[in-house]
């Protein structure tokens, strides 16, 4: 069985998590744009990293996908499932943006695309999905 890192800055998402137990999971409450980060004997060995619903929240999605991506080895992949906005303005990700980022962050694109809809009561919400790897 493979270890798991998570990591989340919301300290009641790390303690929800640790109390599951989980054998394999390491949970802590870290910000990835912290500079003490990027010296965790961990960084860098990522080979998988999976950020749902966080990107399109990010202050700065450019940076954080820059640093998510040094995070991963050099066959590790990256998958982000966010909200999948038509236009720049909407809450959500554009795939022109993500497409950007992901270039920007020397992440090569596996595929980037609408993988369904998340309906509610009055709509519909559709859900991107974006899997890249070093």
């Amino acid at each position: 069985m493979r270890d798991v890192i998570a990591i989340d800055t919301s300290p009641a998402m790390v303690d929800m998590l640790q109390q599951k137990e989980i054998d394999n999971v390491t949970s802590t409450c870290v910000d990835i744009d912290d500079p003490a980060v990027r010296s965790a004997p961990w960084f860098g060995e990522f080979d998988l990293i999976v950020a749902s619903s966080v990107c399109s929240f990010l202050p700065n999605y450019e940076t954080t996908l820059g640093l998510l991506a040094r995070a991963l080895r050099t066959t590790g992949y990256f998958v982000q499932w966010d909200w999948l906005a038509s236009v720049v303005q909407e809450s959500g990700l554009t795939l022109d943006r993500v497409t950007q980022v992901f270039e920007n962050a020397d992440l090569s694109r596996v595929h980037i695309g609408k993988a369904f809809a998340a309906a509610s009561e009055d709509r519909e919400k559709p859900v991107l999905i974006a899997v890249a790897q070093i």
